[in-house]
């Protein structure tokens, strides 16, 4: 049974080092720890699945995204999502390679929401005028927007 364990971790691990050869070295750290933990997680708490073939949208992936709801420290609904995107694009590539595996295990709506944000707003003190700023806002720049401004 160890044996088979292992397989389904070197199933992961190869995948991972094949993506590895167009990806960037931080992206492919994300995919190694998501398939370690990922297959980790099976090994807890479904010590019979030994093969992707086994694998079950309820109640394999559904527990995984809950345990991933249930960590501590928490992790946010950005860092959820990415986790989940990794593990499908892991096993769309599989499946993709012919391994057995059952399709529709993550879908679309799987994936946590992201918050959405007002645009930042920032008032020069000198003429009145209000700026949206970019999301690489430095402190001493400012970003005029395509938008027209605004008094305050």
């Amino acid at each position: 049974m160890k044996q088979s364990r292992q397989s389904l971790q070197q199933v992961f691990q190869t995948q991972v080092e094949i993506l590895s050869l167009t990806l960037q070295p931080f992206t492919v750290v994300k995919y190694q720890y998501v398939a370690r933990y990922f297959v980790g997680y099976l090994r807890a708490e479904f010590p019979e699945v030994c093969g992707l073939s086994q694998l079950r949208r309820d109640p394999h992936m559904l527990g995984w995204f809950r345990w991933l709801c249930e960590l501590r420290p928490p992790i946010g609904n950005h860092t959820r999502r990415q986790r989940l995107l990794c593990l499908r694009r892991l096993l769309n590539d599989l499946a993709a390679q012919g391994h057995p595996l059952q399709p529709g295990l993550i879908i679309l709506e799987d994936l946590p929401t992201l918050p959405e944000y007002l645009p930042r707003v920032r008032c020069d003190p000198n003429n009145g005028h209000c700026m949206f700023l970019s999301e690489s806002f430095t402190p001493n720049a400012w970003y005029p927007s395509t938008r027209k401004d605004y008094d305050c």
